[in-house]
């Protein structure tokens, strides 16, 4: 499985539907950092998403990726209107064109050639590539640049993906059957940060190790009064709403992620406890 990493921190994720450890650098809860159900490849023709966002065209020279040097990343060049340049061989970072798909950035996916050209699958996710980790990527609809890490903890080559604006509450609108995860301070010095990524089937209350455990609209957070490893899926809310937007007996708190709650549409948003 592979992990995102910033500034040299790293942390282990879990893969579809499945649980993992985070490292020693790894953030304390709430945030366990986004995870990685799927490892295959996407190119990038000028594709719009849900998220507004449209894939470079025309790039005014082609700078193949070493070391293949077949086509290139970021900005995507050297393939096919229906291809991708994607990383085919992640220990070494090889890249090569392959057929893409249809999905739109933040859909589901299974593996790159389900995501439209330009996007890479990650995370069950389709995502967009960029240049430089802890830069802002400049793609409409997407936030950082951070790198994704191997099952030894370490930067996997060429392997620098975007992250995905989106409401954790309502992820449906850019991240379709998706969840939105929230990294309030995970990629650390930047902070409110979300991305789409796989979810799961569990619902309020429902035990989880990681955000692909629980449905989306909902965020695997440590239980109240509990220790840090047991945690539940919380469903997210708007604050101080009427009708309230938690199950009876729940109230919508803001107090897990503080003043790094997210605000969507000017309305702050918590959890249901």
């Amino acid at each position: 499985m592979k992990a995102p990493y910033i500034f040299g921190s790293a942390c282990i994720f879990a893969a579809v539907l499945s649980a993992g450890g985070c490292s020693s650098n790894a953030p304390s809860t709430p945030e366990t950092g986004p995870l990685n159900p799927s490892k295959t490849p996407t190119n990038g023709q000028g594709v719009p998403s849900d998220a507004g966002a449209v894939v470079p065209t025309t790039p005014v020279a082609c700078v193949l990726t070493p070391p293949s040097k077949r086509c290139g990343l970021a900005p995507q060049c050297g393939c096919l209107p229906n291809e991708t340049c994607d990383v085919i061989a992640e220990p070494t970072g090889e890249v090569a064109c392959v057929t893409a798909g249809s999905n739109t950035m933040g859909r589901p996916c299974g593996r790159t050639g389900d995501c439209a050209a330009g996007l890479r699958c990650e995370y069950g996710a389709c995502h967009a590539y960029c240049p430089t980790v802890s830069s802002k990527c400049t793609l409409a609809g997407t936030d950082i640049c951070v790198g994704v890490n191997g099952n030894d903890d370490r930067p996997l080559p060429n392997l620098t993906i975007c992250t995905i604006q989106c409401d954790p509450r309502a992820p449906s609108a850019v991240c379709g059957a998706n969840s939105c995860e929230w990294l309030a301070t995970y990629y650390s010095p930047f902070t409110k940060v979300s991305d789409c990524v796989l979810g799961g089937p569990n619902k309020q209350g429902d035990g989880c190790k990681s955000a692909s455990n629980c449905l989306p609209g909902f965020a695997c957070i440590t239980r109240p009064g509990k220790p840090e490893t047991d945690k539940e899926c919380e469903a997210w809310c708007r604050m101080n709403q009427t009708p309230s937007d938690c199950p009876s007996g729940k109230t919508c708190k803001d107090e897990v992620f503080g003043d790094n709650s997210p605000v969507v549409g000017g309305i702050r948003e918590g959890l249901c406890r």
